[in-house]
């Protein structure tokens, strides 16, 4: 995968979420309220790099019902690990 349509502040996030999710679950899901925002992106950007992750079919997230937080990340094909993203 050679990642030609993301920025490099997308390729950033996105290699935060594959860390973040290798600590919480072996790359399964990673709650994205944890996902450590990686150095010169704030922590309010996150959520709008999450939702251009979501267009482009990287990642999937998904609220509990009632939740307030950014809610859970997956990969967006259920039966793929976040591990799968290779750098």
């Amino acid at each position: 995968m050679n990642y030609t349509d993301l920025n490099a502040n997308e390729i950033k996030v996105l290699k935060a979420i594959v860390h973040s999710a290798e600590e919480a679950s072996g790359g399964t899901w990673t709650d994205a309220e944890y996902t450590q925002a990686p150095e010169g992106i704030s922590k309010n950007q996150m959520s709008g790099y999450f939702s251009q992750l979501v267009q482009k079919g990287y990642i999937e997230r998904i609220n509990e019902p009632g939740e307030m937080t950014d809610g859970m990340i997956y990969h967006s094909d259920p039966q793929k690990s976040l591990t799968e993203y290779k750098f």
